[in-house]
């Protein structure tokens, strides 16, 4: 998934002591507690119209009548959604096989998409926790990243050895349909719903794709075996023995201890270069990013986040950095987003190395996920984020200072001038 969170549950490599997830409660006596609140609220939201309010003493509830507020016509009126609910319980042919959770969770998903945001959305407890799942890196399904531009579902990447990535999903292909089903107005959590599925089942996806260099988009149709995905965080390979590549796949609940362990790694084999590759990376946690770009600063500004009010909170070097003096060169792409932004960001606007490859994917925006009673999620857009020089990349990318193209030509060919141009700039710094 191409977006990241600052949830109230990560996972905290320095060792503190953080609130997991609510257990689990028996189904029907968390959907009576949910409509209970939502009741309550919907009550005290009509009395509030009416003039009125609740008053508690010694156990006892008091409805008071009040002036009626001077900008009443902001107020919240039920009225038609009650309405609505009437009419469809006496009218409705088949009302009865519908159960109450459903007409919640459709009210409530219906309220969050009419924001128009959709990295914005509402999880039921099923999709909740393929999400959760997705970012512990494993999940079943066709293993590529979504994203959106425009408003359009597109894949920010499909994942190495995916099944997605066997029958020819491309980096920036719009996915149109799901199922012969339209994704226009779907919410990033309908399309992982849609998308994903039990291991051997089939989905198939009508893709909009354009080459490079033209304007006409050519439809494409794949019909791709859904399977278990594995996805590690990361893996440390050696160029020429003495350069250290570490290919970042997706900064997950993991990344804190893989991290540490390949930093060691390159310490102890005394590299004498360093590339990160954070091509197709779509993201994930926020702390990780700061994590990984804290790696090449000894202090000062990682990202900062711009909430709503236009509060700016910055985000600092959060540890020691133990790489502060190798040659560094950041591998970016299209499929580069969010939190791989931010680590490529940090990087180029502090002058600390060299950006290869493409135009990044441009997400510039916070989520905090949140867990709802049931095991229902809520993921809220809470803030911009921005590069340390304050330039935000939301719908523009990080420019390379170096580009260079990847064709299909050349990865049939099994060939690299994007890594090949990297490891070209850490000889020319090391002087080589």
């Amino acid at each position: 998934m191409s977006i990241y969170f600052t949830p109230n549950t990560l996972p905290n490599p320095r060792g503190r002591k953080r609130p997991g997830p609510p257990s689990r409660r028996a189904g029907f006596r968390t959907l009576g507690l949910v409509l209970v609140i939502l009741a309550t609220l919907l009550l005290g939201w009509y009395l509030g119209y009416k003039g009125y309010y609740l008053s508690f003493s010694q156990s006892k509830i008091r409805v008071v009548n009040r002036e009626p507020p001077a900008d009443l016509e902001k107020q919240l009126d039920l009225t038609l959604f009650w309405k609505v609910i009437n009419v469809l319980e006496e009218k409705y042919l088949r009302f009865s096989d519908v159960s109450s959770e459903d007409l919640l969770n459709g009210a409530i998903s219906g309220m969050v998409e009419s924001l128009q945001d959709p990295y914005t959305a509402f999880f039921t407890p099923a999709e909740n926790e393929e999400f959760k799942s997705s970012l512990a890196g494993v999940y079943e399904g066709i293993g590529a990243q979504l994203g959106f531009s425009d408003h359009q579902l597109v894949v920010i990447a499909p994942l190495k050895g995916s099944p997605a990535e066997e029958v020819g999903v491309q980096s920036g292909d719009s996915i149109l349909e799901v199922d012969g089903e339209s994704t226009q107005g779907w919410s990033l959590a309908e399309a992982v719903s849609n998308i994903r599925g039990e291991k051997g089942t089939e989905v198939e996806l009508t893709l909009g794709r354009t080459e490079s260099g033209s304007s006409d988009a050519e439809m494409v149709r794949v019909k791709i075996a859904r399977r278990t995905i594995k996805i590690p965080s990361l893996a440390l390979e050696w160029e020429e023995n003495d350069i250290a590549v570490v290919k970042l796949y997706r900064f997950g609940e993991d990344i804190y201890g893989e991290w540490e362990s390949a930093v060691s790694k390159i310490l102890g084999n005394n590299a004498k270069g360093v590339i990160i590759d954070v091509r197709n990376n779509p993201g994930g946690y926020l702390e990780g990013a700061v994590i990984v770009a804290s790696e090449f600063f000894a202090r000062g500004d990682i990202v900062l986040k711009r909430d709503v009010g236009g509060r700016i909170e910055h985000s600092k070097v959060d540890h020691k950095g133990r790489l502060l003096t190798e040659p560094l060169v950041v591998l970016i792409n299209e499929g580069s987003a969010s939190a791989s932004e931010i680590v490529a960001g940090a990087i180029q606007a502090r002058e600390r190395g060299t950006l290869v490859g493409k135009k990044t994917f441009g997400k510039g925006t916070v989520q905090e996920a949140l867990d709802l009673q049931g095991n229902a999620g809520l993921h809220v857009t809470v803030s911009d984020w921005l590069l340390p020089d304050k330039k935000s990349v939301d719908g523009e990318g990080l420019t390379p200072d170096v580009e260079v193209e990847l064709t299909d030509e050349d990865v049939a060919k099994g060939e690299d001038p994007q890594l090949q141009r990297a490891l070209e700039r850490v000889k020319e710094i090391i002087g080589q």
